[in-house]
């Protein structure tokens, strides 16, 4: 049941990011075609199957995670080249734009996992120094 809790969680994790991403474009006009239900229903779905991708990165005490990091971009531009396929956009999957685009658009998701995990530490760090000091003090 724990592992069905982590593929529940990635998938959310997984559709905010997506979801970001996307209203992002769409804020850029990076997206010049008609906004469909197809197009969103699409993107969902890619989304949650990237956060379910994630869970690869659970390998990292067996796999050495750049590999592991290579896999992630491989399958999230697989993902993403079969949504712009399924959406009529696949002329535009070998194109410069796409991959230049892709590749910063994954840049930017992975500096904004960097910095929420930096601020999760300092929270988790803070708050164990202040238990270590409240406990110091009741002593």
């Amino acid at each position: 049941m724990n592992y069905l809790k982590k593929m529940i969680s990635a998938i959310q994790s997984g559709l905010r990011t997506g979801s970001l991403v996307y209203l992002l474009a769409l804020l850029l006009s990076i997206q010049k075609s008609p906004l469909s239900h197809g197009n969103i229903i699409s993107v969902l779905v890619m989304s949650g199957l990237a956060g379910l991708l994630t869970l690869i990165f659970e390998a990292s005490d067996r796999v050495p995670f750049p590999i592991l990091r290579f896999l992630h971009f491989i399958g999230t531009a697989g993902l993403a080249a079969g949504m712009m396929v399924y959406n009529g956009w696949g002329d535009l999957v070998f194109s410069w734009s796409f991959g230049l685009s892709f590749v910063l658009i994954y840049l930017f998701v992975w500096l904004l996992v960097y910095v929420d995990s930096a601020l999760k530490t300092r929270k988790i760090n803070d708050a164990l120094a202040k238990r270590r000091k409240n406990k110091a003090n009741t002593l």
